[in-house]
């Protein structure tokens, strides 16, 4: 098991890079200004895959917060109160990667669902 601290750190760098890559791209683009500024984004699919399923393997994350967390949450910044709950209807604190870290240490599973209210 890794630390709050170290989850923490793993989760924001993983965000970090992808904002790297963006940040990247953007400016290939002013350099190749005819090419389609998605082509010129570096295709680290691999290495980020290999590490939310390494993230998922210790967590046994078998409900895939991780990735919910990540992909449809888009690191937190889409979460708002109510977008996961619980079987019993109640909120799912998964703000920030500390947050995504206590449900995935919780005592017991939390028996959840993840329910879209956009």
């Amino acid at each position: 098991m890794i630390t709050k601290l170290e989850f923490t750190a793993a989760i924001e760098a993983l965000e970090e890079q992808g904002e790297y890559d963006l940040h990247v791209a953007e400016h290939l683009s002013v350099v190749f200004p005819n090419a389609f500024e998605p082509n010129l984004l570096y295709d680290n699919n691999t290495i980020r895959e290999a590490f939310t399923t390494l993230l998922a393997t210790i967590f046994d994350d078998t409900d895939k917060w991780i990735e919910y967390y990540i992909y449809e949450l888009e690191f937190g910044a889409k979460y708002e109160p109510g977008c996961a709950k619980d079987a019993n209807g109640d909120d799912i604190d998964v703000s920030s990667p500390a947050a995504l870290y206590d449900v995935l240490t919780a005592d017991e599973k939390i028996e959840s669902y993840k329910e879209k209210t956009r």
